[in-house]
């Protein structure tokens, strides 16, 4: 849900915050109505723009109605926040009518075939996402990781791959600490042991920090969010990932740091 407002987010540190088309398409579910519904909310109150958002029911055919009503009414930006039948017909329908305004998509969508689906409708859109491409990182575990990939897989690592990496890695560590030493012969340990560790533990992964708060949710500062949440943007028929959005915030203030 908080990616949602992430756009919001990207739109403010690149120096984009207009006047936004939202679409909530149901057909995208539950994640995708909450994810809109907060962008909405954090681009009115907390951000001070104007959001213009249009919803689309479920089991119909009117995204394309809510596109070219958004159009009408003079966005611009845009979000189309939806499958991904939808988006590649957003994307193709605002290519047709010119609009070259900043869009974004669902953050579900990254990783997807949109990039091939959408061809040249698909370019300068973007996923603004917690998934992290290693491969272009400069850090040694990102470098490390991408090497053993390639030399694994011949080629760059995919989509998600660091974060089942990463999850796995300390699944398999907290789980090694539950075992009493010399305890292996008598089987697994309890799994609300494992539990009860994993609640407390603190991981770092390739691309953020992984530790957990209260109630076992994914527990961070708003500047960690804005530390490990990641812009991709569509070029040349690929996602290619632009930095972390307080990277981009301190790129726009003119600092020196990389991600």
């Amino acid at each position: 849900m908080a990616l949602g407002g992430y756009i919001g987010l990207h739109a403010q540190v690149t120096k984009r915050l207009g006047r936004i088309g939202i679409v909530i398409d149901r057909a995208g579910r539950t994640p995708v109505q909450d994810q809109g519904s907060l962008l909405v909310a954090q681009w009115r109150d907390t951000l001070g723009g104007e959001a213009v958002p249009r919803v689309v029911a479920e089991g119909t055919d009117d995204g394309r109605a809510a596109v070219r009503s958004l159009l009408a009414d003079g966005v611009d930006s845009f979000a189309y926040l939806g499958p991904l039948d939808a988006t590649v017909r957003a994307a193709r329908d605002l290519a047709e009518a010119g609009f070259t305004g900043p869009r974004w998509m669902s953050h579900q969508l990254y990783g997807s075939d949109f990039p091939r689906r959408a061809g040249a409708a698909g370019e300068g859109w973007y996923a603004v996402t917690a998934a992290v491409d290693a491969a272009a990182m400069d850090t040694k575990p990102a470098k490390d990781f991408t090497r053993a990939w390639r030399d694994r897989y011949g080629a760059a690592p995919e989509p998600y791959a660091a974060e089942a990496y990463d999850t796995v890695r300390m699944l398999l560590a907290e789980f090694a600490r539950t075992v009493p030493a010399g305890a292996a012969a008598r089987g697994r340990p309890a799994r609300g042991a494992l539990a009860t560790r994993l609640a407390k533990a603190e991981y770092k992964g390739i691309g953020r920090t992984y530790a957990f708060g209260q109630y076992h949710g994914y527990d961070a500062s708003s500047r960690g969010w804005a530390d490990a949440t990641y812009v991709h943007e569509v070029r040349d028929g690929r996602f290619r990932q632009l930095g972390t959005l307080s990277g981009l915030e301190r790129a726009g203030r003119g600092e020196q740091g990389g991600d």
